[in-house]
């Protein structure tokens, strides 16, 4: 009788460890990182800056991390020949905020921190700026972005109780 009941046992042991499970329905879709948003940014873009002799092409490169959750840049200014660093920084997305941030260091030594937000073919970024003399600014660019180019509108204030400033109006053309 002894043996029976743990024949029974075992029997019923093994047919709990093979019963069947119910399968987890694959996704209608593939889940996307948010970063896919972005991705009209990839690729090598140009404008034109300034006026004159002062004129000076600007031209930001950018890429899909490795990690596939930021988009990087760098940004160059090119006049007269000679190629001068501007910008590095990065786009990504934080879940607990919902909503894509930017980091942005300058050959200045300034360094901004900010909020991209995407509304279909427009967007708005707001950013401090930590200015090397320790002090804060504010810049706001909006973004009109269009399959091969975006325009930008950028003002400026030189503090947050001041007046927003028009400082920058370019057109970037996709190069490659």
């Amino acid at each position: 009788m002894k043996a029976a009941c743990m024949v029974l046992v075992a029997i019923l042991c093994s047919a709990a460890a093979v019963r069947p499970q119910a399968a987890t329905p694959a996704p209608a879709t593939p889940l996307q990182s948010p970063i896919d948003k972005l991705h009209w940014m990839i690729g090598t873009w140009e404008g034109e800056e300034g006026a004159g002799a002062e004129k000076v092409t600007v031209r930001m490169k950018a890429w899909l991390a490795p990690s596939g959750h930021a988009v990087l840049y760098h940004v160059d200014v090119i006049h007269e020949g000679k190629t001068t660093p501007r910008y590095d920084g990065m786009y990504y997305w934080i879940a607990a905020q919902n909503t894509f941030v930017i980091r942005q260091t300058a050959i200045t030594g300034g360094v901004v921190e900010g909020e991209f937000k995407l509304d279909g073919a427009k967007a708005v970024q707001t950013e401090t700026v930590f200015n090397p003399d320790g002090t804060k600014s504010a810049i706001k660019i909006e973004y009109r972005i269009e399959a091969e180019k975006f325009h930008m509108n950028a003002q400026f204030r030189r503090s947050e109780d001041s007046e927003w400033i028009p400082a920058l109006e370019m057109d970037y053309h996709r190069v490659s």
